[in-house]
């Protein structure tokens, strides 16, 4: 936890440490190994002094085979380079074999004005264990700043008045013709204790148009909150059957004094779109001007079955002023940041040759044909995690000819009868599983990377975490893979076609890589090639790969320019095409389903001038909403592949719509709400929306109405109620395209008096 407010250390320390200026630009503190950047960004109040304070955990972040050095920290502030004075305590009764301690730093930041960034250096020294000047544990422990409990509960007490329903909610909402929903206190599926809220919804035939969600709520408010009180909510869901965009919610919202509900400061945490567990779902708010009261609710979008349970909200600390949070970043070695010799020196401590495969392997799983006979290899894997008792080596092969890049793995076990293999589709939790991986920085930018894991039964999961928006399992590259399991040992090969890769990001024959084995016997053992601090996905640590040529050099390849979010009907995908050779090329870009019809969706034709790049735009339509695979292909004019990759994305509903209530009172002049469009950019200057409001079941004239022409995919509507008396309405919302309806939606709504207006 990191918050704004100060509080007493345990212990306090001061860090005095020297700076040498030649390194100010580098390395402050030549003394440090390692350093941990903290950064806070504030909101929009001023902070006349402002206490911050953060919790790191080193054993997390330095594992076992480093250990914090005593006296060493040093906290720097970035923009000055001046030593920041610190408070240090340590939670003594939480230590681990590696000797690393979590301690909470406490400074003092001064003077925050509206929406500044600070940022801040902790650096520190590292000794093997055991080794004389390790961290010695601090005497006392610390305790966190004692929580101000607003609201908690398990939903266990009755209410005395109805023996259905707990005492703090009630069930709320109306089912439409065609729907059956169930509110109830349940014991079924409680998370502690005995009861848990329930609500059940199904759809008799076609699923009606509906908002008027079923819901459980506090009513009459449940506790007292004042204005500009930092307020933290935390609630338990669960969704045990969910339909189509079905997802279950939970909400704080405000009311004033004489129970006015207020539209600022609501606090909305939505469940996954798919079936899951228990879950937590937690975020922080501030009550707004004029709000005296919190409440709470419990709803289900949908069709489905959802529970929920354990409710909790605190105030934050720091008086009437939100948490403040610090942001506390990865461990950053020295070497990293050395000039870029030293870099370089650092990088020759692992390098695996990859060596020029004549014929290319079979890939069969036998690593037997010749090119494997000399391609480059190593087997000095470090361990990372160790069960006692068990030991496995790992040799990986490495050879590449003009077409792809080909990985051998040889992976000894004292038997493979017991083997973990539980993924058997690709892009499964095959890094679960007795599993190798390899991960390649190809522009050895030390961020981003590919990341191939395989198992035994040849199942692999592919990612590209340089394609934004698309990393984990929504790309899949031209990866061929085969295994062997024998008796004491199972086999792997890899290809990776050159065709799959970005390699207009690479310049040279250099390349980021690390390789890393799971072994499941007796418990998890996992073994890694360059040293890794906290865990696998560390390009910072990753080794290097000399392959025997740039396969960059002189080629035409692409970049998807489309994230996982795309658009409903017309529109346009983007794909970068840059060209490194000495003439310009022309090229074709086809985009096609990877669907059993194949649907060509669609191509463009671009001109890339020599050593340039031009963004290539493809029309294209989708009507059909939900996920798509996508294969790009790139072509020369005489036909030849250029490039190739497939990408899951999403096309999104064309229009969604979501009121901040389903009831106005008659004080409030206005419906308000938000509202997303799933089109193309492209298309917004021939969109409009159009608002209606209807009395009752939605026939006659509209009572009010408002016209939007957006210049954006998302915003905000206000319909005009001033006029409008008590009943029930339907809002309903066109969406238009040149004239044209091409989406829709209703909600209903009450329009009431309130419960203090005598109306």
């Amino acid at each position: 936890m990191m918050t704004a407010r100060g509080a007493t250390a345990a212990t306090a320390l001061a860090l005095v440490l020297a700076v040498t200026p030649a390194w100010a630009q580098q390395w402050a503190v030549p003394e440090a190994d390692a350093r941990v950047p903290l950064t806070v960004e504030t909101d929009l109040y001023l902070r006349e002094e402002a206490q911050l304070q953060a919790v790191i955990d080193f054993n997390e972040m330095l594992g076992a085979k480093r250990t914090l050095a005593a006296d060493s920290l040093t906290l720097l502030d970035v923009a000055s380079q001046e030593v920041v004075p610190v408070e240090l305590a340590e939670d003594a009764e939480i230590r681990y074999a590696s000797g690393n301690p979590i301690l909470r730093l406490r400074w003092s930041a001064g003077a925050l004005g509206r929406l500044e960034e600070r940022a801040w250096d902790l650096y520190f020294r590292t000794v093997e264990p055991g080794a004389e000047g390790a961290w010695l544990p601090l005497g006392e422990t610390f305790t966190p700043a004692p929580r101000d409990v607003l609201l908690d509960t398990s939903f266990e007490q009755a209410h005395p008045d109805h023996d259905d329903r707990p005492v703090e909610m009630y069930p709320g909402g109306r089912d439409k013709e065609g729907e059956t929903t169930e509110r109830v206190w349940t014991e079924e599926e409680a998370r502690t204790g005995e009861h848990a809220l329930k609500i059940a919804r199904v759809f008799e035939g076609e699923r009606p148009q509906n908002s008027n969600r079923p819901h459980w709520r506090s009513w009459p408010p449940p506790f007292a909150v004042r204005p500009g009180q930092g307020l933290r909510f935390s609630a338990w869901l669960k969704s045990a059957e969910l339909g189509e965009s079905g997802m279950a919610s939970v909400m704080l919202e405000f009311y004033g004094p004489e129970n006015e509900r207020l539209s600022e400061g609501r606090l909305w945490l939505r469940g996954p779109l798919v079936e899951h567990d228990w879950q937590e779902l937690s975020g922080s708010t501030t009550a707004p001007v004029g709000a005296a009261f919190g409440v709470l609710w419990f709803s289900l979008h949908n069709e489905g079955t959802a529970y929920c349970d354990d409710m909790l909200v605190t105030a934050l600390p720091g008086g009437a002023l939100p948490e403040l949070e610090v942001a506390v970043g990865q461990v950053q070695d020295r070497a990293a940041f050395a000039p870029a010799e030293e870099e370089t020196a650092a990088a020759e401590g692992k390098v695996l040759a990859c060596a020029v495969a004549e014929q290319p392997p079979t890939i069969d799983g036998a690593l037997d044909d010749p090119c494997w006979q000399s391609a480059g290899h190593t087997e000095d894997f470090e361990e990372f995690i160790l069960t006692p008792g068990t030991q496995v080596t790992t040799r990986v092969l490495a050879c590449a000819d003009r077409e792809a890049l080909y990985f051998g793995f040889e992976c000894t076990e004292p038997s493979t009868e017991s083997l973990l293999i539980k993924s058997t589709e690709r892009d499964g939790a095959v890094w679960a599983d007795d599993s190798v991986e390899l991960f390649l920085d190809t522009n050895l930018d030390r961020r981003s990377f590919y990341q191939v894991i395989v198992n035994p039964a040849g199942v692999f999961f592919d990612q590209d975490t340089g394609a934004p928006g698309l990393a984990g399992p929504k790309w899949d590259g031209p990866i061929t893979v085969a295994t062997r399991v024998l008796v004491d040992r199972w086999l792997a090969e890899v290809r990776l076609a050159f065709t799959g890769l970005r390699l207009a990001e690479t310049e040279g024959r250099v390349w980021g890589v690390n390789f890393a084995r799971s072994s499941f016997r007796g418990g998890r053992s996992s073994y890694t090639w360059a040293q890794m601090d906290g865990g696998f996905l560390e390009p910072h640590n990753f080794g290097t790969l000399v392959l025997p040529f740039d396969p960059g050099a002189n080629v035409v390849t692409g970049r998807v320019l489309a994230g996982d979010r795309i658009f409903w009907g017309e529109g346009t995908l983007g794909l970068e095409v840059t060209n490194r050779r000495d003439q310009a090329v022309e090229a074709r870009v086809v985009v096609t389903e990877e669907a059993e019809a194949g649907r060509t969706v669609g191509e463009a034709t671009v001109m890339v001038e020599p050593r340039g790049s031009v963004e290539a735009r493809v029309p294209a339509t989708f009507t059909q909403t939900g996920e798509l695979r996508l294969r790009y292909d790139l072509f020369e004019a005489d036909g030849t592949l250029l490039y190739t990759t497939s990408v899951t994305h999403t096309v999104p509903e064309p229009l969604a719509i979501e009121p901040d209530a389903l009831v106005s009172y008659l004080d409030e002049d206005s419906l308000t709400g938000s509202w997303r469009l799933g089109v193309a950019e492209e298309a917004l200057s021939q969109t409009r929306l159009e608002l209606s409001v209807y009395p009752g079941g939605g026939g006659g004239e509209p009572v009010a109405t408002q016209t939007i022409r957006p210049d954006a995919t998302a915003g905000t509507f206000a319909v005009a109620l001033e006029d409008v008396p008590k009943g029930r309405y339907e809002l309903k919302v066109m969406l238009l395209q040149g004239g044209q309806e091409v989406g829709s939606g209703a909600v209903e709504f009450d329009r009431l008096g309130g419960p203090f207006t005598g109306e």
